[in-house]
């Protein structure tokens, strides 16, 4: 979905094909802005890839390792996942804004009055500015 001048952003929120595991795993998160000519192609609404299953990505992520010659202990697909998150830390982006992006409950505050009932969260300016922040391996950063 695009989001003016910050470009896009996917939109996770639960569907008919798949819920999320809690509240905060609803939420906006742009797109890398080196992905966005890549992704260009892909529907504007609804699922990403409605064909595709959670194994079916598993399986072709495994064939693309095996393809490239990549064998490396514990590698798996949500490894880009953890990837990012190491990515943010190095940065040295705050936790609790690497929380918003990926979904996780933030852990802003010990006792997680304060922020839980005040604050608005992180502004999508500052997603885009973290996420673009972030190097691409590969070459595919602008």
């Amino acid at each position: 979905m695009p989001k003016g001048n910050l470009g896009q952003f996917f939109f996770l929120r639960p569907n008919q094909l798949r819920l999320l595991k809690t509240d905060a795993a609803e939420r906006l998160v742009p797109v890398h802005s080196a992905l966005e000519q890549v992704l260009s192609g892909l529907p504007i609404t609804g699922p990403l890839f409605p064909d595709l299953k959670v194994n079916d990505i598993t399986k072709r992520f495994a064939k693309i390792r095996q393809v490239l010659g990549i064998d490396r202990q514990g590698l798996v697909f949500h490894s880009t996942r953890k990837w990012f998150i190491t990515q943010c830390e190095r940065t040295g982006v705050p936790e609790h804004f690497t929380a918003s992006i990926v979904g996780h409950k933030s852990a802003r505050s010990g006792n997680g009055i304060t922020y839980s009932i005040y604050s608005a969260g992180i502004s999508d300016e500052q997603k885009r500015s973290i996420v673009d922040r972030i190097r691409l391996p590969g070459g595919c950063s602008p």
